[in-house]
């Protein structure tokens, strides 16, 4: 098993993987309620995680030592992606990195831990792909946070409903200037250019966390005359 970080493998700053990475997982946020006479305690679970955690223990052995770690610490430091040859239809989203551990047993070999903090959810390679002008959406794995491309002329209104509930609906004007509309539900934000930062919020009338997908099969029904894209963002929670 190795690992690819960023694009670059650990042999390629002469260091290799001292053995399958360790992931912590993710805790759900829970609130816990002490009710006086009752033995335990409620909890009241929420649909939201903190991060979970990825270490990584690298080896190296190089006559040049001391120039090599400096390079293998500067590259594993850094935030990025990072994918695995075990799961290589996937990858994970690194937020943060702290150097954890470096030992020196001997004067040309070395080990170095890193603790990689990871947004809590394994990313498949295919839920990049775009959806266009989709009916329906079967989402066969956890639950995920699309985003919505619009484009068009005017007003209209996007519905998504599973089974015969409505899950969430909107009514959205495309931004004339671009002609687009994006809908991010993980960001949580409406834009008119793609992962632009500027919102168009007062665009759109609706709540955006209704059009997260669940498992399961989803009807969709946009205003005609628009086109819709949605990328889904497949994946599993860590």
């Amino acid at each position: 098993m190795n690992i690819t970080y960023n694009g670059d493998t650990p042999e390629d700053y002469g260091a290799w993987l001292a053995n399958k990475p360790v992931i912590t997982h993710s805790k759900i946020k829970r609130k816990t309620t002490d009710i006086p006479g009752h033995d335990g305690l409620l909890y009241s679970t929420e649909e939201y995680r903190d991060n979970a955690q990825i270490d990584i223990l690298l080896h190296m052995k190089n006559s040049t030592w001391m120039k090599n770690i400096r390079e293998v610490r500067r590259w594993i430091s850094q935030v990025g992606i990072l994918t695995t040859t075990e799961t290589d239809d996937s990858f994970y989203e690194v937020v943060a990195v702290d150097l954890t551990e470096e030992t020196r047993p001997a004067e040309d070999y070395g080990r170095l831990k890193a603790a990689m903090t990871i947004y809590p959810y394994e990313f498949l390679n295919s839920g990049n792909l775009a959806i266009s002008n989709p009916e329906t959406i079967q989402n066969d794995y956890d639950k995920c946070q699309p985003l919505y491309h619009i484009a068009g002329t005017g007003s209209g209104t996007l519905i998504i409903l599973k089974g015969q509930d409505v899950a969430g609906s909107l009514s959205f004007t495309v931004p004339s200037s671009s002609g687009h509309l994006y809908i991010d539900t993980r960001r949580m934000i409406a834009t008119a250019l793609l992962n632009s930062d500027v919102s168009v919020d007062s665009k759109v009338q609706g709540d955006y966390e209704k059009f997260r997908l669940e498992h399961g099969l989803y009807s969709v029904d946009i205003t005609d005359g628009f086109t819709l894209e949605v990328t889904p963002r497949w994946g599993y929670y860590v």
